[in-house]
């Protein structure tokens, strides 16, 4: 039974990792789209704000990206490294 519930969860880790990649790629340009585009209209500066917030969104992106993945490869590599002591 313990050996199916590990066969059936295999998957998990990976749909977590992407979910969490989804949010980081969508949340900070969703919310850039729209403070961009508000603070466009109230200081009266089209697109320009807008384009800096969609900018500074990108970074933020690319920074969270790459330190999830960092986190994601160095626990898949633990894992592994456990995986195959106790083969051992």
């Amino acid at each position: 039974m313990n050996n199916e519930n590990n066969e059936k969860k295999w998957w998990q880790p990976a749909m977590k990792l992407f979910g969490e990649l989804t949010a980081w790629v969508a949340g900070p340009i969703i919310v850039a789209v729209f403070v961009g585009d508000w603070l466009d209209e109230r200081y009266n500066k089209s697109p320009w704000i807008f384009l800096i917030s969609i900018g500074i969104a990108f970074i933020i992106t690319n920074i969270a990206v790459v330190k999830k993945s960092i986190q994601a490869m160095n626990e898949i590599s633990s894992n592994s490294k456990k995986t195959e002591k106790n083969k051992k």
